[in-house]
């Protein structure tokens, strides 16, 4: 494998390890927050917030897949 290559896979993959990483950290921190916090009884504030991150978790898995097709 020429050098170049090799450095665009070393770099993908770091790339697709992270995003797995972090959307999986978003997405647990969001779970946690919303149960932590009844976020059913206080849906405005705590619940909301613990929504919203769990959705960014969500799509920081689903960029992990797409990187995953491309390479």
């Amino acid at each position: 494998m020429p050098d170049g290559q090799r450095q665009q896979a070393n770099r993908m993959s770091w790339r697709a390890s992270y995003t797995l990483f972090s959307g999986i950290l978003f997405l647990a921190l969001g779970i946690i927050i919303f149960v932590r916090a009844k976020g059913y009884q206080n849906i405005l504030s705590a619940g909301l917030f613990a929504i919203l991150l769990a959705a960014y978790g969500i799509y920081r898995i689903i960029m992990f897949m797409k990187l995953l097709g491309k390479g």
